[in-house]
């Protein structure tokens, strides 16, 4: 049995509590960018449609939506705000 100092100790816990702090791995997206993605999906797929049907404005129109506007934004807006703490806008009494 190998005893450990209590220095030892506090930075075996220290350590676990660090990695239990960092963000879990992955995109981080939430219900929102689901949704925004889906909506591109979703234009991907009646473009395609419509383009089958012989529609020459719709069907693009949709394509460019889905696959330049929707889909980026999805992947890429965030609405995860940070509470910003301002001195300035506490009243002091």
């Amino acid at each position: 049995m190998t005893n450990k100092k209590p220095e030892e100790k506090k930075k075996s816990k220290e350590t676990a509590k660090v990695k239990k702090e960092q963000p879990t791995e992955g995109l981080g997206l939430n219900l929102y960018n689901y949704i925004i993605i889906g909506a591109g999906i979703l234009s991907v797929l009646l473009g395609y449609f419509f383009l089958r049907r012989g529609s020459i404005t719709l069907a693009p129109i949709l394509l460019i939506a889905g696959y330049v506007v929707l889909i980026p934004l999805g992947l890429i807006v965030s609405l995860r705000r940070k509470k910003e703490v301002n001195p300035a806008s506490k009243d002091s009494k």
